[in-house]
């Protein structure tokens, strides 16, 4: 059926409202007068292919859904926005989180032009149901933390390269500068697929946790298009099964005591083997032997945690509650040592080796910049186009120039590859 004006600027008018802006925000993205989106949203006037592109990106929507008369999805960042009033009530960082999923329908763009494989089914989805418990909750986050690190053959081993394992399953991920007490947030569109944003200002180990804790989101939350992960929602059912898959994914069980074995500590007090006779059917001709530790010497002490901690890449206060709940600590063992967490940063710098690197951050403009040199180089975008991107993405001309230099492009881009 053909589109007339008129229905092009209904959607236009739903898509602007959906993300929560005024006639008078577009005028002055599109440098027209207030009166002319009034106009185009009655149609009463025609759109150009060039305005219609700005509003895509502007409404963080393809070109195609503003086009197609088909009922158009929930926009991610305005459920955002109304969840979270910290970030609705910051211009400048609602403006950088639009601007962050314009850039990933420019990434899924440039991916598709460039042949890539469309990474977003590679996520998986759990249907499982809301809990209705706190006990619930923790077990459904410990099932789906083993079921997905047993997907993607992780074994038991620490996950210190997460936002890699993340982006191979198809989501996007960046760090921002988020308010106090919110650690992450996450945003879901059927096209583009998932986003992640960490707190940059946080510390690496706490980012590394947020990065799984998003991850359940990712999983199993996505249907709620958009949540904004806050410490003081620590007691929502659904940030309680994120969080006990975060612990679970970023230090799984048998790793945890794996380790602890290393160390010689995990044992039972008294340890008993029995060897069988094959030919007898009773217990008398079996074999005994026992062995009994010394007392208290399988007793986890401070230092045995600040090593957890540093090689499953969590903090001393998240080694501390995991060992709580794998039992391997009791409450007043776990009382004792929570209070000694100074001590545990001292002897955390005395332990360590080379420490992470607290200056890297992940960021999405990385992602947009490799991806517009490569197709740049193929000519699948011109220069102007990826300065434009890079723009977008926050990285500087000057930057963009130099790039082009280092990666001996400045005047040799190579011809697109069309497929057969």
């Amino acid at each position: 059926m053909t589109q007339t004006p008129q229905d092009l600027g209904k959607r236009l008018q739903e898509a602007r409202e959906a993300a929560g802006l005024t006639q008078a925000v577009v005028a002055e993205e599109l440098g027209v007068p207030r009166s002319g989106v009034a106009e185009f949203e009655a149609g009463r006037r025609n759109v150009t292919g060039l305005e219609l592109d700005r509003l895509a990106r502007l409404y963080g929507r393809s070109t195609a859904e503003l086009l197609e008369p088909a009922p158009m999805e929930p926009d991610p960042v305005s459920t955002l926005l109304r969840a979270s009033q910290e970030i609705a009530r910051d211009h400048a960082l609602e403006q950088k989180v639009r601007g962050y999923w314009r850039l990933c329908d420019e990434v899924d763009r440039l991916e598709r032009e460039l042949g890539m494989p469309r990474r977003p089914s590679a996520l998986f989805a759990y249907a499982i149901a809301s809990p209705n418990t706190k006990w619930e909750a923790i077990k459904q986050g410990q099932d789906v933390a083993a079921l997905e690190r047993n997907r993607l053959d992780l074994g038991t081993s620490p996950v210190w390269e997460l936002p890699e394992i993340l982006q191979a399953q198809g989501v996007r991920v960046t760090e921002e500068a988020l308010p106090d007490g919110v650690s992450g947030a996450f945003l879901y569109g059927k096209d583009l697929g998932p986003l992640i944003i960490v707190n940059e200002n946080e510390h690496r180990v706490r980012r590394l946790f947020s990065y799984a804790h998003e991850y359940a989101h990712a999983l199993l939350d996505r249907a709620r298009n958009a949540t904004v992960s806050r410490r003081s929602d620590k007691e929502d059912l659904m940030e309680v099964r994120a969080n006990a898959f975060a612990a679970h994914f970023v230090m799984p069980e048998a790793g945890v005591f794996a380790f602890l074995a290393t160390l010689g500590k995990g044992e039972t007090g008294r340890q008993l083997q029995v060897v069988p006779d094959s030919a007898s059917t009773g217990s008398a001709d079996a074999v005994f032997a026992s062995k009994r530790l010394t007392p208290s010497s399988q007793a986890v002490q401070i230092h045995d945690i600040v090593q957890l901690a540093h090689v499953f890449g969590v903090s001393y206060s998240a080694a501390l509650f995991h060992l709580l709940n794998l039992k391997v600590l009791t409450r007043d063992q776990f009382e004792a040592l929570q209070v000694q967490e100074e001590h545990a940063r001292r002897l955390a710098r005395a332990l360590r080796g080379d420490a992470l690197d607290e200056d890297f951050h992940w960021k999405l403009c990385s992602q947009v910049l490799s991806l517009g040199l490569e197709a740049y180089r193929r000519e699948v975008i011109s220069r102007r186009k990826l300065v434009e991107l890079a723009k977008e993405a926050g990285i500087a001309e000057s930057t963009v120039d130099q790039v082009l230099t280092d990666a001996g492009l400045d005047d040799d881009p190579v011809p697109a590859q069309v497929a057969e």
